[in-house]
């Protein structure tokens, strides 16, 4: 699929800016553009036209109007949290990411900040994120599942991080537990921590960080360590991290 032209990315720019959002034009997940200060829509609005720009993208916080945006990695964890708030599900501007995941949009009452989850990112004031029509690296589109051209309601932020803090703190409490009683079984002892929630969080790791061109594989694998450490507790023993970090580069090759 290409990118999205010059006309529908200026009339979805249109359409966002009438919502009261600061809109900017990216490569990828790259601002083309200066964006923690607002830039006049005429210095913006060219780059459009740019064969280099792929996409658009939110500013989050004050400058869209308190807007936030939960962004599950996992389309599991977006599940859980849509069973668990079927109300807000849907009712709240929803996206579909090629990874596949889901950016769940709402306003909050008082500025937020960015806060990393491990299988997910809260994203408030000081952070953007890709609207659709964009395109991703993997060739598709984002797409809305729910248009947020309506009233955005207001939301205890606590509300859409809950699922993804109840699945940290399972697959913390699984480590600890089970690094005490680890079972007498001919599998590798490193695979006593790792479930299949684990292992589902570990593949979208590696997918996530892979490098795409030449240079970025020392960069990267450092990215995959942080999620590592996101995903288990920090007293797990570093040798049993070995084998994940060996199946990224393998993936990485």
């Amino acid at each position: 699929m290409s990118a999205p032209s010059p006309v529908e990315l200026r009339e979805a720019a249109k359409r966002y800016r009438e919502l009261g959002w600061q809109v900017v034009p990216v490569n990828g997940k790259k601002p083309r553009c200066p964006w923690k200060k607002r830039q006049p829509d005429h210095k913006i609005d060219p780059l459009f036209d740019d064969p280099e720009t792929t996409g658009l993208a939110v500013v989050l916080g004050s400058p869209s109007g308190n807007l936030v945006a939960m962004d599950f990695d996992v389309l599991a964890v977006y599940e859980r949290w849509r069973d668990l708030h079927p109300e807000l599900a849907e009712k709240l501007p929803t996206s579909q990411t090629p990874r596949p995941g889901r950016h769940v949009f709402a306003r909050s009452a008082s500025p937020c900040k960015i806060r990393f989850l491990g299988i997910g990112e809260f994203r408030g004031g000081g952070g953007i994120i890709v609207l659709p029509p964009s395109l991703h690296k993997t060739g598709e589109r984002y797409q809305w599942l729910i248009e947020p051209f309506g009233e955005i309601p207001i939301v205890d932020p606590s509300m859409l991080v809950e699922v993804t803090e109840q699945v940290n703190e399972r697959e913390s409490s699984s480590a600890k537990s089970k690094s005490k009683h680890i079972p007498s079984t001919s599998s590798p002892p490193h695979m006593a921590c790792v479930n299949s929630d684990k292992s589902l969080l570990i593949g979208c790791a590696i997918d996530q960080t892979l490098p795409t061109k030449f240079g970025q594989r020392n960069r990267r694998i450092f990215e995959f360590a942080r999620h590592l450490r996101n995903i288990f507790a920090r007293e797990t023993d570093p040798q049993a991290l070995l084998p994940h970090m060996e199946a990224w580069h393998k993936r990485a090759l």
